[in-house]
């Protein structure tokens, strides 16, 4: 017979010690199962499950707290893509000590039913056991992001007011956009000095991984998959949205995107709407609607280096609407449905050591007021309209290989 241990304990409430012998009993075997009910009371008490679900749960949450950090089953989640477990996820988060701690989340989808609201006063890490094992999922109708982080920076000053060294490693998180009209799998507003490394972002509907008046970050080896609705252009898998302007400034800045994969977004790959003096390198970008979108006069001082874009349904890389002192380099842009680099109305931008081929459009395109660019050093070849095309005035385009 299979043994339901610890099961089996959690309506143990009296001492077995003192129970009388039958004339049927083995005594020893039975003092010998006393003798381990008696170990078992003295260490988890009459009551071994206490205020946990189960003795399993107990003995979880009793595991982690000797390590220093929360596992999300002993505070009731089930994990098992069913059970909505978002009460019992917040009560998690909740417990997080003020001087901070791990969250684990075991093997599993949760499945979450109402938004879950991340500590903004300590930090805090987010971990699992990889990110297609623990699996974050928004429940059907949820209609919002099932984790979000709502912090209250406003300016520079402040930084460090809110929630500051928090990280999300080995987790995945599932928006179910079939079943849900809007939100995204992780939302962080007003986050500083955060790292998520080998998650997962998929089927969101607004955006993977949105970022709000974020800086001092870093997003590494990360797949983004399937997220924002089709065509949509002011989303992205990752979306870096902020500004410089206005008072007190609200910049998303200094973020570094690194490693990651970009796949069948129905917005662009990663957008970077007023995000400055960031990185964006050695990505990888495949059916998106532009690889790379750069918007408004906020977006300023990016570096877009070393990345592989492939079969944008518009641009492989687009810079838009007044961003100024781009760096974007040595990218492989091909098989765009139009073109490979497109400049509308940018200044002063450094566009060289780049392979542009077989894009629908032209490989490298000034377009708008752009003005001031350093086109060099470009191999760009066999685009359908043209090669290379520049509008501006003070724009300097030489050493290219178009042949």
């Amino acid at each position: 017979m299979a043994s339901l241990y610890p099961g089996a304990l959690d309506a143990l409430t009296k001492n077995k010690a003192d129970a009388t012998v039958a004339a049927t009993d083995h005594p020893a075997h039975h003092n010998d199962l006393a003798d381990a009910v008696n170990k078992i009371e003295a260490e988890l008490g009459v009551l071994p499950k206490g205020t946990a679900a189960s003795v399993a749960a107990r003995l979880a949450l009793l595991q982690t707290a000797t390590a220093g950090s929360i596992n999300m089953k002993g505070y009731g989640a089930v994990g098992n893509g069913i059970t909505n477990d978002a009460a019992a996820i917040q009560a998690g988060f909740n417990a997080v000590p003020a001087g901070g701690g791990m969250v684990y989340f075991p093997p599993g989808t949760y499945r979450i039913g109402a938004q879950v609201n991340l500590p903004t006063d300590r930090p805090f890490r987010v971990t699992g056991d990889g990110m297609f094992s623990s699996i974050i999922k928004a429940a059907d109708g949820l209609e919002l992001s099932p984790f979000r982080y709502n912090g209250t920076r406003n300016s520079d000053s402040s930084i460090g007011a809110a929630m500051d060294w928090i990280s999300f490693t080995d987790i995945g998180f599932d928006g179910n956009k079939a079943n849900n009209a809007a939100g995204s799998c992780l939302e962080l507003r007003g986050a500083d000095y955060f790292v998520v490394d080998r998650c997962a972002f998929v089927q969101g509907n607004d955006h993977g991984l949105y970022v709000y008046q974020g800086n001092d970050a870093h997003v590494f080896n990360s797949f983004f998959h399937g997220n924002c609705t089709l065509s949509n252009q002011t989303h992205g898998q990752l979306t870096l949205d902020g500004a410089i302007t206005g008072s007190p400034p609200v910049d998303t800045h200094d973020i570094s995107v690194m490693g990651c994969s970009f796949e069948n977004s129905g917005g662009h790959g990663v957008y970077c709407k007023g995000a400055n003096e960031s990185t964006i390198q050695g990505n990888n970008f495949w059916d998106c609607s532009n690889g790379v979108r750069v918007e408004t006069v906020d977006a300023t001082d990016l570096t877009i280096i070393g990345n592989v874009i492939e079969a944008s349904r518009n641009h492989g890389i687009s810079a838009t609407t007044g961003p100024s002192y781009l760096t974007i380099s040595a990218n492989i842009c091909k098989g765009s449905v139009a073109d490979g680099i497109r400049l509308t109305s940018v200044l002063d931008c450094v566009v060289t050591g780049h392979v542009c081929r077989d894009n629908g459009g032209t490989g490298i395109v000034e377009s708008g007021t752009t003005d001031r660019s350093l086109i060099v050093g470009n191999k760009v070849r066999t685009n359908t309209t043209a090669q290379i095309t520049t509008i501006g005035a003070g724009t300097v385009s030489a050493n290219n290989g178009t042949a």
